[in-house]
């Protein structure tokens, strides 16, 4: 019997630690609903330091040009990541192809993702040079 419960309580352990470890998509998809959404201190969570640095100066930008009808608007966008396709990827390093609508309209970008430590971080926007 107490093998049993040790073989689950072993199992359930093992899918909660590979539950846990993210993914360059995982990540992408949490800093692209962020940013999308014009939520850019929560944004910040998934970026590279350079990346915050510029989340940083479009919330003070965003929060000072824009009239609160506008901000509103942007904030309840009917957002929706169609799909995320790696284009490149290396042990620390994933260029990433997003679809996305917002408002039913249909976008697209790239997102570097960069990894430090264990954490998939965005570097944005991407530039190939």
């Amino acid at each position: 019997m107490n093998l049993k419960y040790s073989s689950i309580l072993f199992l359930t352990l093992v899918l909660l630690l590979t539950a846990c470890r993210d993914t360059p998509k995982q990540s992408c998809r949490r800093f692209l609903h962020a940013y999308l959404a014009g939520d850019f201190y929560k944004a910040q969570q998934y970026a590279t330091t350079e990346t915050k640095e510029m989340l940083v100066l479009l919330n003070q930008y965003f929060k000072q040009a824009m009239d609160t009808v506008e901000v509103n608007r942007i904030e309840n966008a009917n957002l929706r990541i169609k799909s995320l396709q790696n284009e490149h990827v290396t042990d620390s390093t994933a260029v990433l192809f997003c679809k996305f609508y917002i408002d039913n309209k249909l976008d697209s970008t790239r997102v570097l993702m960069v990894k430090e430590g264990e954490r998939w971080l965005a570097k944005f926007p991407y530039t190939d040079r």
